[in-house]
């Protein structure tokens, strides 16, 4: 987001970028009040992101309105598919750690490193899973910069 607040700065506005904070807090604020109970804090973090996001969104819709060639709905439809794949993918990884923590010796460096990693592999595989499902580009950029990579790395071996 700040990224998007200076590209308003440069455009000499600072207001805003301003308003729209203050709009998103108190966004969060009332969602925060509201999800803490049946929540806890996951409740605060859902406010959070939940604010952030529209702040983000907004600050993104003007300005696409101001210079007209930005194409604010894909950048927010985009946004809006890595959070569908991320979300899912944390949660994984978070069960992923709950299932490893009982089967490793979690008292050793290799115990936590074993769940970190396995936990870690977990949320990739979902996430890249998804995100391919979901047609996102950058995946797709990711593919083909692992295929280039693992083509100069054979080619060097051999």
């Amino acid at each position: 987001m700040p990224l998007v607040a200076r590209a308003f700065y440069a455009l000499q506005d600072t207001k805003t970028p301003v308003i729209v904070s203050v709009v998103a807090l108190v966004v969060n604020i009332v969602l925060s009040v509201v999800l803490i109970r049946p929540f806890g804090l996951i409740g605060l973090a859902l406010a959070y992101v939940v604010a952030g996001l529209i702040n983000f969104s907004v600050l993104i819709f003007i300005l696409g309105e101001r210079l007209g060639s930005l194409q604010s709905a894909k950048i927010v439809s985009t946004t809006l598919k890595i959070m569908l794949a991320a979300i899912p993918a944390g949660l994984i990884m978070y069960g992923a750690l709950q299932v490893l923590a009982p089967v490793v010796n979690m008292d050793t460096f290799m115990g936590v490193f074993i769940q970190g990693v396995g936990a870690g592999l977990a949320g990739v595989i979902t996430y890249a899973f998804l995100a391919h499902a979901l047609n996102l580009p950058e995946m797709l950029y990711a593919v083909n910069w692992l295929k280039l990579a693992w083509q100069k790395l054979r080619s060097q071996a051999g």
